[in-house]
C-alpha cells in the first residue's frame, strides 16, 4: 500500500495511465518523442501544480500535505531535471503539434490560476469545468498522435472525448462543494475569513 500510495502521491500513476490512453488511440506501442511528452509531460504538469499549491498552503488533503512536506525537495529537483528533457522532445515534433503543446499549456495554465484578489479559473466554472478536462486529455492522449490535422479522425477524437467526460463528470461532482467551500466563491466575492481559516489548517502536518 505505501508504494501505492507513493505512486499516486507523487503522480506517477497518472501519468501511467495517461500513456495507455496514448497508445490506446494511437493504436502502436512504440517510444517516440510524443510517447515521452506525454509520460513526463503528465508528471510535470501535475507535480508543478501541486508544488505551487503546496507552497500557497493551500493543499487540504493531510495524506498529500504530509506526502509533500516529506518529498518536496526531491520532487522539485526531479522536475527540474525532467523540464529540459520535454524541452528536447519538442523539437522533434511537428509545428501542429508544438502548437497543439502550447494552447494545451495555456489552457492548464488558466485552469488553475485562482486566488483572494483574481476571481478567474477555468476550474470555477462548473458546466465548463468537464468539458475543458475532457478536451486537454483528448488532446494529449490522441492530438498528441498525429502531426497534421489532415490525419485528424473526428470518430477517435469524439470517442476519447466522450470517454474522458464520462470519466471526469463523476469526479467533478464531487470536487465542486470542495472547492466552493475551500475558495468561499459562490459568484460573489471571495471570503477572505473561509480562505484564512483553510491556510491555517492546512498549514502544518504532523506524522510524517
Amino acid at each position: 500500500m505505501k508504494i501505492l500510495r507513493h505512486l499516486v502521491y507523487s503522480n506517477f500513476f497518472i501519468s501511467v495511465c495517461a500513456l495507455a490512453n496514448f497508445y490506446y488511440f494511437n493504436q502502436e506501442v512504440n517510444i517516440t518523442y510524443e510517447s515521452i511528452i506525454v509520460l513526463i509531460g503528465t508528471f510535470v504538469s501535475y507535480n508543478l501544480i501541486r508544488i505551487i499549491s503546496y507552497k500557497k498552503g493551500t493543499i487540504q488533503n493531510s495524506q498529500v500535505l504530509g506526502y509533500y512536506t516529506k518529498n518536496i525537495t526531491n520532487l522539485i529537483l526531479i522536475n527540474l531535471m525532467l523540464i529540459p528533457v520535454l524541452i528536447y522532445c519538442s523539437f522533434f515534433t511537428s509545428e501542429y503539434q508544438l502548437i497543439n503543446l502550447l494552447h494545451l499549456a495555456f489552457l492548464v495554465i488558466s485552469y488553475e490560476i485562482s486566488s483572494k484578489k483574481i476571481k478567474f479559473g477555468l476550474r470555477h466554472l462548473p458546466y465548463l469545468k468537464p468539458l475543458v478536462i475532457a478536451y486537454v486529455w483528448t488532446m494529449v492522449c490522441y492530438g498528441l498522435s498525429i502531426k497534421s490535422f489532415h490525419e485528424l479522425n473526428f470518430e477517435l477524437f469524439i470517442e476519447s472525448f466522450i470517454f474522458i467526460s464520462i470519466l471526469s463528470i463523476p469526479f467533478d461532482y464531487k470536487d465542486a462543494e470542495h472547492h466552493d467551500s475551500y475558495y468561499g466563491y459562490d459568484g460573489g466575492d471571495y471570503d477572505d475569513d473561509c480562505y484564512s481559516d483553510c491556510d491555517d489548517d492546512c498549514g502544518v502536518f504532523d506524522g510524517v
